[in-house]
């Protein structure tokens, strides 16, 4: 990563003979901006040489001498910024731009601090100040370009990324970002011509090795992907992201065994993330291994418990060991942390046929279709639950529309048969099987807006 000097540079100047008390820092007089500049310069020599504490230490007495320091309020921005204090950070940043607009070091150090708290659109706007006075500055036009690709205007992403990089053609960081731009904006080719020279400037770039990685498996080379993931990781062994994609690929090539230790090496080295527990969860659901299935999603649940993904899949290990009552709570805090999730409602759907409830599968599926009407398994579903209850009518319809939809996938083959044999025949209503007799918690009902059914109903 390219330094910055971290406070401006100041000249020595020659010391004059102070009295016994010594000149006022604060004053106005050659002596006092003397030993200020002194002081600002021992401040940013102690930041370089990571001593933050002792450099905040004089930063503060600065401003509480001379609050409308600048200079102060800029090193101290950095100094939290440093130190993960990105409020303080932000709050910082405002006086030292306020008090001198035209530095752009602490217009810099103001856009990461709000990149870092999630106030994207913040960042861009102070950070494209600090673009705007070292206009070429390749650090500036970088953080620019990456602040914008973070928003989703990868025209301007590229535009300041490729600016960077002719300002300093062995940038790997702007090679990086300017690579991925690239991909973000639907040109793989030419992310991978930029992530290649990232590589050239930094053979040893870890995150270049990533990127690189994620434009294989775009591309369908999993076994460049996952080269290019082992270089990574023998770079940066702490690269979480390079294990969890690694996982995804091995997951989706059938690997289960090599992508469990992909994820469970995530778990080695960061017990608190629990995307790696629903990773685990899938797998064990793969293998069959319902029970530890369950207790990987709970895990994930008790990290994170407010992602809905983990109640859906829990519900789905529920159900696959037949605890019906269990399953309909878990979907149920999938759909109150996001209602409008057409496959929540569809699980919703499979919980009810499970237990032999047509009505409330009918009202769940149709929920779904309404959500998202170009699905073609809901549509599947919806005929398959018309033929089981005998309306064919409606079954016919429905299957037509998921062919319509998907005419040569999976799911639209799959209707096209049973449109096959149905031709005018009609299903006899299947008798409930034994010991289903376990439903739903009433809220449930109640949050798709049907009513339970009662015993002898």
């Amino acid at each position: 990563m390219k330094l910055l000097i971290l406070i401006p540079m100041v000249f020595l100047l020659a010391a004059g003979c102070g009295t016994e008390i010594g000149p006022d820092p604060t004053g106005d007089g050659p002596e006092s901006r003397a030993l200020l500049e002194s002081r600002l310069r021992l401040a940013g020599e102690y930041l370089e040489s990571g001593r933050v504490d002792s450099a905040a230490r004089i930063f503060r007495e600065i401003r509480e001498s001379d609050p409308e320091s600048a200079e102060a309020a800029a090193g101290l921005t950095r100094v939290y910024l440093l130190t993960g204090r990105n409020a303080e950070a932000i709050r910082m940043g405002r006086t030292a731009v306020r008090l001198d607009p035209r530095r752009a070091q602490a217009w810099e150090d103001l856009g990461k601090a709000q990149a870092r708290e999630g106030r994207r659109e913040d960042a861009v706007w102070s950070l494209r100040k600090a673009a705007q006075l070292q206009p070429d500055n390749p650090v500036y036009q970088n953080e620019l370009g990456a602040a914008l690709g973070r928003l989703g205007d990868y025209g301007e992403a590229i535009a300041a990324l490729t600016r960077a990089v002719e300002l300093d053609p062995e940038y790997p960081e702007a090679l990086n970002n300017l690579g991925m731009a690239h991909f973000q904006a639907g040109d793989p080719e030419r992310a991978e011509k930029f992530l290649r020279r990232a590589l050239e400037a930094r053979p040893g770039y870890a995150r270049a090795h990533l990127n690189r990685a994620i434009v294989f498996r775009e591309r369908g080379e999993n076994e460049a992907a996952l080269e290019s993931l082992d270089r990574a990781l023998r770079s940066d062994p702490g690269l979480i992201p390079a294990y969890d994609l690694a996982g995804a690929i091995h997951f989706q090539e059938g690997r289960f065994e090599e992508a469990a230790e992909a994820y469970r090496e995530i778990i080695d080295r960061s017990p608190d993330f629990a995307p790696a527990y629903v990773r685990l969860g899938e797998v064990a659901l793969q293998r069959g291994e319902d029970g530890e299935a369950v207790r990987m999603f709970e895990e994930a649940i008790a990290l994170a418990p407010r992602e809905p993904a983990s109640y859906a899949l829990l519900s789905r290990a529920r159900m696959r060991r037949k605890e019906y009552d269990r399953a309909g709570t878990a979907i149920l805090w999938a759909l109150n942390l996001d209602p409008d999730n057409p496959d929540y409602y569809r699980r919703a759907g499979e919980l009810f046929l499970a237990q032999d409830r047509w009505r409330e599968a009918e009202n769940a599926l149709t929920r779904a279709r309404d959500l998202d009407p170009e699905n073609p398994e809901i549509f599947l579903e919806l005929g398959n639950l018309y033929l089981r209850i005998r309306q064919p009518g409606q079954a016919r319809q429905a299957l037509t529309r998921a062919v319509e939809i998907d005419p040569e996938g999976e799911a639209g083959l799959q209707a096209r048969r049973e449109l096959e044999r149905l031709e005018g025949k009609e299903r006899p209503t299947p008798e409930p099987e034994p010991g289903r007799g376990e439903h739903f918690w009433e809220s449930i009902f109640e949050s798709i807006e049907l009513s339970p059914r009662r015993e002898g109903e």
